[in-house]
């Protein structure tokens, strides 16, 4: 079960300077929040009002251009049960790179860190 931040750079099917998306599904509603790392600007996606059983965030960098990085953060709405994501990661044509399968807590939350080191 995850809970807290998740750094990619652990995924060794996502190449060094990997871009592309996600569609996380679950079987219980989650959100997600995308924050794009362009150099010294940062950019975040927007807030929802609830979460639903399949999200996609359609940008994430990873050392795209040496300097442009992404966080994308999934959180579990469900006060009382676990919920179990996959997330399919494809590349810029659309090609799947990877599949992470995950539990999340109850209102847990996961950081999907693109670019730094893993813990």
């Amino acid at each position: 079960m995850i809970c807290g931040l998740f750094r990619l750079p652990s995924l060794s099917c996502l190449s060094p300077s990997w871009h592309g998306s996600m569609i996380v599904t679950s079987d219980k509603p989650v959100v997600a929040v995308g924050r794009l790392h362009l150099g010294g600007d940062v950019a975040s996606f927007d807030g929802f009002t609830g979460g639903d059983t399949l999200v996609y965030a359609p940008t994430l960098f990873k050392n795209m251009w040496t300097t442009y990085n992404s966080t994308l953060t999934v959180q579990n709405i469900d006060p009382v049960t676990t919920a179990h994501m996959t997330i399919h990661f494809y590349d810029v044509n659309g090609n799947l790179s990877c599949i992470r399968n995950d539990d999340l807590p109850p209102l847990g939350i996961a950081g999907f860190l693109a670019a730094q080191p893993d813990l």
